[in-house]
């Protein structure tokens, strides 16, 4: 909260992408499944009406300022959890700008409708016309895009399944392998990392930012140059990758070309590729240099080491990381991957488990502030004996 404010503002999961100042000008906020700049809004046109009437200027200056203050956000791009830079969402500023808007139009209409019965033909009678023209245009264009080409968004109701059957049984296993999804959408190439299932917001690999040495590996196996890539995502415990059909046939030759990744299959549904020498979740190191898997479930993992060592955790390093070796807390430790390690001085039985003691008391301190403000929001009574008499008859 202190050493990074910012990051608390960033959405939890994959941020929007706003579009150009002139989209959001014509209060479109752009983005994926947006309409189409030439379903002309008529909201700027309800903006000029209100600024030009005397009793609803004040909420037309207020959705000026929300209008304004959107098209200076969205001329500002900021980078957020696995994601690269986009422009800022201000979806936000504009619903409450066209909130007031709509409030302020119903309002002149209410007043202006019983005027133009009394008086003659003239320019309020054709600026009224052309206002709900357009206002009729515009609401007439929005419904067939939105059951033709809008309809075809990113959210849908059919949940189409992106990780193949097989690798979400291995993530049932005690190895509990990860993947590295890949999937190019028009002149960008997308991922993320899957345990198993299907991207779901407030995974570890999503709320919190990818370690550096992961992302680069990612983006140097893209550009053909990562000949350690499979040395740095297998100690992370990435073993297969995947890339979703329609397969970019470029990107298929650039994997195949690099070293440490042998393809295993090729379906309709995608190509895998298989990191070579890839850990476990949790390993044990020993002397000698040879690695044995640590059985973890999603809470914790508990085994026997025989000898001396080092067990690494295939995640991005947390201080609440913790190790008890025969009931004794093992100090912890990083390694060259920023992984967490402990080092075993002695043989037995090893429990490792995550303290989320800090993220319990952030979640509570949230429930409180919540709590506090309904109950301070709610109007106050008063006991019988201050009611006056008055009141009560």
């Amino acid at each position: 909260m202190l050493t990074s404010p910012f990051s608390k503002l960033l959405e939890p999961g994959l941020s929007l992408s706003a579009g150009e100042p002139i989209s959001v000008l014509l209060f479109n906020p752009g983005g994926p499944t947006s309409p189409s700049l030439y379903i002309f809004a008529p909201f700027i046109l309800f903006l000029l009406i209100t600024l030009i009437t005397k009793d609803q200027r004040s909420n037309g200056l207020l959705a000026l300022v929300a209008l304004v203050l959107s098209i200076t956000l969205s001329s500002y791009f900021v980078s957020s959890n696995n994601s690269s830079a986009q422009r800022v969402w201000t979806g936000s500023l504009l619903v409450l700008a066209q909130f007031v808007l709509l409030l302020s139009i119903f309002s002149i209409a209410e007043k202006l409708l019983p005027q133009l019965r009394r008086i003659n033909l003239g320019y309020k009678h054709f600026i009224s016309a052309f206002t709900a023209i357009t206002t009729i245009s515009s609401a007439l264009l929005i419904t067939g895009w939105g059951v033709t080409v809008g309809a075809n968004s990113l959210v849908r109701t059919d949940n189409e399944q992106v990780i193949p059957a097989f690798i979400s049984d291995l993530a049932t296993t005690n190895e509990k392998p990860k993947t590295l999804v890949v999937r190019k959408n028009q002149d960008q190439v997308k991922y993320f990392i899957s345990r198993g299932s299907d991207l779901i917001i407030g995974d570890p690999d999503v709320s919190t930012q990818t370690p550096e040495i992961v992302h680069k590996s990612v983006v140097d196996l893209f550009n053909g140059i990562g000949a350690s890539s499979s040395q740095v995502l297998g100690s992370y415990g990435i073993q297969y990758i995947f890339m979703k059909d329609p397969a970019d046939p470029a990107l298929v030759r650039t994997i195949d070309g690099i070293g440490g990744f042998t393809r295993s299959s090729s379906t309709k549904d995608g190509v895998i590729w298989k990191v070579n020498n890839a850990k476990a979740r949790i390993v044990f190191k020993n002397s000698s240099g040879k690695f044995s898997t640590i059985n973890s479930t999603d809470k914790s993992a508990n085994g026997y080491v025989s000898s001396d060592g080092f067990v690494i955790v295939a995640e991005k390093y947390d201080p609440s990381w913790k190790l008890l070796l025969n009931g004794r807390n093992v100090p912890l430790e990083k390694n060259e991957f920023g992984q967490p390690v402990f080092k075993i001085d002695q043989p037995g039985e090893i429990l490792v488990t995550h303290d989320g003691t800090a993220r319990r008391g952030w979640i509570s301190i949230q429930l409180i502030v919540i709590l506090s403000v309904v109950i301070l929001a709610l109007p106050s009574g008063r006991k019988r004996k201050e009611v006056p008499l008055e009141e009560l008859l």
